[in-house]
């Protein structure tokens, strides 16, 4: 490995170690000046001490001069010995062995043991030290210092104290510090410091950036599985399959043990006596840890076994008995013989009552004979558990079951819940043949009906495809039997097409829908239905497939689709999801809101993972639509990290979660969702992942001050696919900001998309047709005539005042603003003719402020952080432009080019310059070009900020009186700062 590679892996191990690494660089600096200080690192196996040890060796060879180091192994100071004391001093150091011995047997008690914390010990070790740094500044590291031997922590402070003024820094690890809580303060010369574990957020970045695979929710989880131990975060990803790292299958129920957790549990386990192990080890393998249950198998009580922190390991939960960490049932698993295990297992098949799931379960686990009928009971209660949400539990029955069915017996329902689980928790690879399986298995219409649907949803999440051949396979399979099936189904896969792209496919499906449904209204047999809603689910598909094709669809109110089944009726759940999404992207947010609330409460009730991320992408968006970053904050803050947004609609949540997050400035931490988003969209080259991860992009890009690059990846966000009427003009505008701060112009090759054109903005701040109000203000604005700019920009700028959002508002005042700036920028473009008169000298500049001031203060009321820090650093400068003008001299301009320069300082453009004076146009453009070299400025908006040319004293050069000297202050952007 390369130094820039071993660098980059130092890196990622001191992830979430800022504090950690600010201090001890202040201790190094102490160090290069000639000051001691003792650094003692605390806590438990793999929690990092050792990385943090290693790097305060390399900041120390980096920052000081001609360094000495030493280091002390693990192990040698287990005893106070003589023999360890003396290898300890004389090793590595210019000191004959003999010497120091003969230091040391001085010291020595008759029975040969030694007190660490004697004075004439300290004074020899003070003197060792300082004759060891006369010449060069040493480093002394030790690790796994038992802190528990009697002295040996009162010596580490007592030296603290003695070599303050030699340049002697000692680093030291251990894994506890007995008898007291002692931490140094910040600027003492002893740091005693607990090393804590990492937050979930850090620990995700952590797996992520040594295994770059794992999606950002499954990072999560680990994270909280592992209590946040760095090692044993690193050590179970390396454990793990390549499916599991790319949560194509679940996670081991539970987490494999490692040697870190061994190594901070094996003390702990080894101490507790019979009966404690044996209520903990049946608490870690039960199906169901209950408490009645458990205290039956042992003479303790739950509550009454402590844990390696001192605080009970079991509590009582909603219905069932938990560990308080995570990390400690695996462990427990991990260091208990395989035959305690099994025992476990018996114990708990004997205390449960007879013919009830425990006993079967735990029979089976021990190594018995399973009972008739097992299997049976194991889809019975798998069924169960799918109807409740606990989706683990029903993947661990059905795998069971199948092992256990019997020869000939019909197995279609157990592939199916199994998948149906698999599918809802997020791991499509696990769900995909299992679904196949009951595919293949269904006789009857209602199972292909259920395992099609779960199928279709699935592999086109995880392939970001629709699988069309297979669908159409499934539909005219389904035709034959249940009409109204395949016309439910042929509707689902034409708004699956929708979404990834497909508008033809979708068309044609609808088209099958509609028919194959006509043909059931005629027919004169009635059948038995599989498929419910059949009406409302042709007009939902409708109206995608409608939106799609870039029109508004019509409104539509389908109470059928309000309440999501749980359970294995997927099709219930992908409807209201849909039907939710359509009502955001149309702009009908009241209604979206409480479909949001409604869905909110059904994941809750039943906590599909499916379901909760595509909820939680929902409620951003919508958050971010109608530009409430405050309610953003929260849903980003609580479970979507822990969601798989990356197989909902192709990944396109991760987008929502990475843009949400560097609109509230927390851009780093959006980096790493992009980059999630941005490796599926390599992957599958999905139009709308693409054209959202441009979007992202480009807001990043943007908010950095990265015009030119900004508008080139929000242009391909627009070119990509077809965005809702929000999202469009949204993105047309941040784009149309770019451009003219890049370029001094707007680029017009993407024309704004005008999904509501017969709006008007009412006065009401509402948000009832907001998307078209929104778009009917900043429309006429950005396609604008260049001649009309400034009087647009006005007129947009108090026509945003009506609009129901801070965020939109303050969107409309940063896109005038950023155009005022691009018609005074270039110097050859025409000048604009303002429909009211303009302001007194400076009056561009000032009116830009306005806006500038006006558009933060608006954002600072969205919650939008990240523009509120971006508009503060361009009110910074466009001040200092505005105060710290060059001097000219005004003395070198002909009487012709002075008035020329005054009509241009008045708001006069070249063509009616020409008008005014009887020149060509042509002659004003030469005579500019001689008047910004003389003046030594470059554009029309350095000439206009300079005031002498508005003197009415300055020459004879009067301008017409269509440009009057002190014009009236125009009343939309003076007053709106009022």
């Amino acid at each position: 490995m390369d130094d820039a590679a071993e660098r980059g892996d130092a890196a990622s191990r001191l992830i979430g170690r800022k504090n950690e690494i600010a201090r001890i660089r202040d201790l190094v600096t102490r160090l290069a000046g000639g000051r001691g200080s003792v650094i003692v690192l605390l806590g438990e196996h793999g929690i990092g001490k050792s990385t943090l040890l290693r790097e305060a060796i390399a900041m120390a060879g980096r920052t000081v001069s001609n360094v000495r180091g030493m280091h002390v192994p693990a192990g040698i100071l287990q005893n106070g010995s003589v023999t360890s004391l003396t290898r300890i001093v004389s090793s590595g150091y210019p000191f004959d062995a003999p010497v120091a011995t003969g230091i040391l047997d001085r010291m020595i008690d008759s029975d040969g043991a030694v007190a660490l914390d004697d004075p004439e010990v300290l004074r020899a070790a003070i003197g060792i030290a300082r004759q060891a740094s006369a010449e060069r500044p040493m480093i002394l590291t030790a690790e796994d210092v038992p802190l528990e031997v009697e002295g040996l922590f009162t010596a580490l402070t007592s030296l603290a104290a003695a070599i303050t003024s030699m340049p002697v820094l000692v680093v030291v690890t251990a894994s506890h510090l007995p008898g007291t809580a002692f931490e140094s303060s910040p600027a003492g010369s002893l740091w005693v410091h607990h090393v804590p574990p990492l937050t979930p957020d850090e620990a995700a970045r952590l797996v992520r950036a040594h295994h770059p695979q794992v999606p950002n929710f499954l990072a999560h989880q680990l994270g909280q599985l592992t209590d946040g131990n760095p090692g044993d975060v690193l050590e179970v990803c390396d454990l793990l399959d390549e499916d599991q790292c790319r949560a194509a299958s679940p996670l081991p129920d539970p987490l494999p043990g490692t040697q870190v957790s061994s190594g901070i549990y094996r003390p702990w386990w080894n101490g507790l006596d019979a009966q404690q192990r044996s209520l903990v080890l049946c608490a870690a393998v039960a199906l169901t840890p209950k408490a009645e249950l458990l205290e039956a198998t042992s003479t303790v009580a739950v509550g009454d076994v402590p844990g390696p922190d001192g605080r009970s390991v079991l509590r009582h939960g909603a219905d069932r008995i938990v560990f308080n960490r995570p990390r400690l049932r695996s462990a427990v698993l991990a260091v208990t013989p395989f035959h305690e295990v099994r025992q476990a297992h018996r114990t708990l098949a004997a205390h449960a009552a007879d013919g009830t799931i425990e006993q079967v379960w735990h029979s089976v686990e021990s190594g018995a004979t399973p009972s008739p009928g097992a299997a049976a009971l194991m889809e019975r209660e798998a069924r169960i558990a799918l109807d409740e949400g606990e989706l683990s539990r029903t993947l661990r029955l059905v795998e069971a079951a199948l092992k256990q069915a019997e020869p000939g017996a019909d197995l279609a329902g157990l592939p199916l819940l199994g998948g149906v689980a698999a599918s809802f928790a997020g791991y499509p690879g696990h769900a995909l043949p299992l679904l196949s399986a009951a595919l293949t298995l269904a006789t009857d219409s209602e199972t292909l009906h259920r395992a099609a649907t779960a199928f279709v949803l699935t592999k086109a999440g995880w392939d970001r495809a629709v699988p069309l051949t297979r669908a159409g396979a499934m539909i005219a399979r389904l035709t034959e039997t249940s009409p109204d099936a395949a016309a439910s189904l042929a509707c689902l896969v034409a708004r699956l097409c929708c979404e990834y792209g497909d508008d033809r496919s979708a068309e044609e499906l609808l088209q099958l829908a509609e028919r194959l449904a006509g043909d059931l209204a005629g027919d004169t047999e009635p059948r038995r239905a599989t498929a419910t809603n059949l009406p409302d689910e042709l007009d939902l598909t409708r109206a995608v497939v409608l939106r799609s094709q870039g029109h508004r669809p019509p409104a539509l109110m389908l109470t059928g689709l309000g309440q999501p089944a749980p359970g294995i009726d997927v099709a219930d759940w992908e409807r209201s999801l849909t039907y939710v999404a359509l009502l955001i992207r149309d702009g009908r947010w009241q209604e979206g809101r409480a479909g949001l609330l409604d869905l909110q409460q059904a994941t809750r009730r039943y906590p599909a993972s499916w379901a909760a991320a595509w909820t939680a992408s929902l409620t951003l968006e919508m958050h971010l639509s109608t530009w409430d970053l405050h309610g953003a904050q929260e849903i980003v803050a609580g479970s979507v990290r822990a969601t798989p947004l990356h197989v909902v609609h192709g990944g396109i949540g991760l987008c929502v979660v990475a843009r949400t997050l560097v609109l509230l400035g927390r851009d780093e931490e959006a980096g790493t969702w992009l980059d999630e988003a941005a490796r599926l969209a390599r992957q599958s080259r999905l139009p709308a992942l693409v054209a959202e991860v441009a979007r992202v992009r480009g807001m990043r890009s943007l908010l950095g001050g990265r015009n030119a690059e900004a508008a080139a990846h929000l242009n391909e966000a627009l070119a990509g696919h077809t965005l809702a009427a929000d999202t469009l003009t949204s993105v047309r505008v941040a784009a149309a900001v770019a451009t003219y701060r890049a370029h001094g112009q707007g680029d017009t090759s993407v024309p704004l998309r005008m999904d509501h054109p017969d709006a008007t903005p009412p006065t009401p701040r509402t948000d009832v047709n907001a998307p078209a109000r929104f778009a009917s203000v900043v429309g006429p604005l950005l396609d604008a005539p260049h001649d009309d700019v400034v009087a647009l920009a006005e007129e947009a700028a108090d026509m945003a005042r009506s609009l129901p959002y801070a965020g939109q508002e303050a969107a409309v005042l940063e896109l005038a603003e950023a155009m005022l700036g691009a018609v005074g920028a270039d110097p050859h473009s025409p000048q604009v003719a303002p429909r009211t008169p303009l302001h007194s000298p400076g009056s561009t500049q000032e009116r830009r402020l306005t806006l500038l001031r006006r558009a933060r203060e608006r954002y600072r009321a969205a919650g939008a952080s990240a523009f509120v820090a971006a508009l503060d650093d361009r009110i910074a400068a466009t001040t200092a432009t505005t105060t710290d003008r060059p001097a000219v001299d005004g003395a070198r301009l002909t009487d012709e080019e002075r008035r020329i320069a005054t009509l241009v300082y008045r708001g006069a453009s070249n063509k009616e310059v020409a008008g005014s004076l009887y020149l060509s146009v042509r002659t004003v453009e030469l005579r500019l070009t001689h008047i910004y070299r003389k003046l030594g400025i470059g554009s029309r908006r350095e000439l206009r900020q300079i005031h002498a040319l508005g003197d009415p004293t300055a020459g004879d050069g009067g301008p017409p009186a269509s440009f009057p000297r002190k014009p009236a202050e125009p009343r939309g952007l003076i007053d709106s700062a009022r």
